[in-house]
């Protein structure tokens, strides 16, 4: 996996940990850039595991991905019981079964 993607990583958790403490207006901001860096996690594995020699290297990067994205789910998943980013959640879902399909194509 790239230096790229793995500083994405920290930036995604860094902004998950940092929803719970927002007021309403923060959260909805939080929430735009936090799908913004799981989307740039998403094309960053895209070309991540074209770029890669071995299938089994590409798949890993897609597990990587796929592990980023239900944790950033699994985080708005109480956050979407509490009827704040519902949609957001929605579009994390879509991302996620993309990225899961990409696995796919490499196992």
């Amino acid at each position: 996996m790239t230096l790229e993607i793995s500083n994405l990583h920290g930036l995604i958790e860094n902004a998950l940990l940092q929803l719970n403490k927002m007021d309403k207006v923060r959260f909805s901001r939080q929430l735009a850039r936090i799908e913004r860096l799981l989307l740039i996690l998403y094309r960053s594995a895209v070309v991540a595991a074209r770029r890669e020699q071995e299938i089994g290297l590409a798949a890993q990067t897609w597990w990587e991905t796929l592990s980023v994205l239900d944790q950033a789910a699994r985080r708005l998943q109480s956050a979407s019981a509490k009827g704040r980013g519902a949609g957001s959640l929605k579009r994390i879902r879509q991302l996620r079964l993309a990225a899961s399909e990409m696995l796919d194509l490499y196992q």
